[in-house]
């Protein structure tokens, strides 16, 4: 440990400045400054008005990965489609996970104002209770689109007109070997 000390003449004190006086000022610095954000956090209701966001962001996603699903692409669109529809789960995945610590922050507030017997407690459990619902609604919905959507393409892969196709196009592809085999 590095040591300092400096004598003044006037009162004869020592002054000690040493590495750990100086990181606890620098932390004591980011400390206050992670205290002023936290009560302006406070202050403007942070935590609500990212809640709403994070709950309409969801709805809006799910719309878009819907129309994503379900609309036809072109033969040149498959390879894009795909990426979008990747993008988009992803995006959905972030979401849920967003409205996921949300609804967990909020079970912890309500069940520590319980234990506590904070007055308007079963008010505000059954408010939690909405809003879980409200917002674990958008991934249910999710959910069995794109169970529907799975099984909508299976179908089609294994529909009476891709099958006929296979089997004609095994039968052009048999026709083509004998002719060729033969001369």
């Amino acid at each position: 440990m590095h040591h300092v000390s400096m004598r003044k003449k006037s009162d004869h004190k020592k002054v000690e400045l040493d590495a750990p006086s100086v990181l606890k000022s620098t932390f004591g610095r980011q400390k206050r400054r992670w205290a002023k954000l936290l009560l302006w956090s406070r202050k403007v209701d942070l935590m609500s008005r990212v809640e709403v966001v994070l709950a309409v962001l969801a709805m809006i996603s799910i719309i878009a990965t819907y129309v994503a699903l379900f609309e036809k692409p072109g033969p040149a669109d498959v390879l894009s489609r795909s990426s979008n529809v990747r993008g988009l789960m992803v995006v959905n995945l972030i979401l849920m996970l967003g409205l996921g610590y949300s609804i967990s922050r909020w079970l912890i507030k309500v069940w520590y104002a319980r234990k506590d017997g904070t007055p308007g407690s079963r008010l505000h459990t059954r408010f939690v209770a909405a809003f879980a619902i409200i917002s674990i609604l958008p991934s249910i919905i999710m959910g069995i689109f794109s169970i529907l959507f799975l099984e909508f393409q299976v179908q089609n892969w294994f529909s009476d007109n891709v099958r006929n196709t296979v089997l004609n196009s095994v039968q052009v592809a048999e026709t083509y070997l004998v002719e060729h085999s033969s001369t």
